[in-house]
C-alpha cells in the first residue's frame, strides 16, 4: 500500500514495541510510512509500506466523501453525523439521523443525500470525525446534546431485518459477520448484498459493483 503525507491510518492491531496501539488514529507526516514520537523517552517508531496492510486500515478522507467516493455510516451520534457532514459539504445542512448512509448527491451540487442502500465503500463516521480540525471537534452542551438525543430517538435509524441473524443464539447483523471475518470496507459492502431476495440479480450487480471499485482502489495504491 502506498503511503502518502496526510494519509490516515486506524490500527487494528497493537505493534510488539508498543509504539502503534490497536484503534488509535494515526496521520502520516511524510511520504512512505507512519511514525508515531514516545513523549518521555523521545524514541520513535516507524511502520513503512510493508508492514501497513496486516496492522492497519487505510481511511477514506473527507475530501473522498466530498467527491462521493464512499459513504459515511450514521453510527455514532448525531452531533458526530452533523459534524461530519456541514463540515464535509459547507452548503449543507443538519440531518435528523433517520437514515444510516449519508454522501454526495448526484443532483444536488454541493449537498449530500440520506439513504438505506448504497454501492459505495462504507466508513464508520468515527473515522472521518478523527480528521477534522480541533476545534471542530468540541462537544456539544448537555442542554444540545439531550435536544439531539431526543432528535435520534424519535427518527431511528432504519435498520432492515434482512440484514439481522440469530446464529446460534446470538444477535447480530451483516456487519458484525464482516467485522468477524476481517473484511476491509468494499468487501463489507459487497456482503450486504448476497441475501435472499426477491431483487437477486439487481443485488448481485452492487455487489460486484463494490468489489470493482476494490479493485480500483488497490490498483490505485499500487501505483
Amino acid at each position: 500500500m502506498k503511503i502518502k503525507k496526510g494519509d490516515w491510518f486506524r490500527c487494528i492491531k497493537t505493534s510488539v514495541s508498543g509504539f502503534f496501539t490497536d484503534g488509535r488514529y494515526y496521520q502520516t507526516e511524510e511520504d512512505g510510512r507512519i511514525t508515531v514520537i514516545e513523549k518521555n523517552s523521545g524514541y520513535s517508531g516507524h511502520v513503512f509500506s510493508g508492514g501497513i496492510d496486516k496492522s492497519f486500515i487505510k481511511l477514506y478522507t473527507i475530501q473522498d466523501l466530498k467527491d462521493g467516493i464512499v459513504a459515511v455510516a450514521n453510527d455514532g451520534t448525531l452531533w458526530d453525523l452533523n459534524k461530519v457532514l456541514v463540515y464535509a459539504f459547507k452548503r449543507s445542512f443538519n440531518s435528523t439521523g433517520y437514515h444510516r448512509y449519508y454522501f454526495k448527491s448526484e443532483h444536488l451540487p454541493g449537498r449530500w443525500f440520506p439513504s438505506t442502500e448504497t454501492t459505495l465503500p462504507i466508513q464508520s463516521v468515527k473515522d472521518f470525525l478523527v480528521q477534522l480540525p480541533k476545534e471542530e471537534k468540541a462537544q456539544p452542551t448537555q442542554e444540545t446534546k439531550d435536544k439531539l438525543d431526543k432528535i435520534a430517538e424519535d427518527a431511528k435509524v432504519i435498520n432492515p431485518k434482512h440484514y439481522a441473524f440469530n446464529i446460534k443464539g446470538t444477535q447480530c447483523d451483516v456487519f458484525d459477520i464482516a467485522n468477524a471475518m476481517g473484511l476491509n470496507i468494499e468487501q463489507s459492502t459487497a456482503l450486504r448484498y448476497f441475501r435472499k431476495k426477491e431483487n437477486q440479480i439487481e443485488d448481485t450487480k452492487k455487489a460486484i459493483k463494490c468489489l470493482q471499485r476494490l479493485v480500483e482502489r488497490l490498483e490505485r495504491d499500487r501505483k
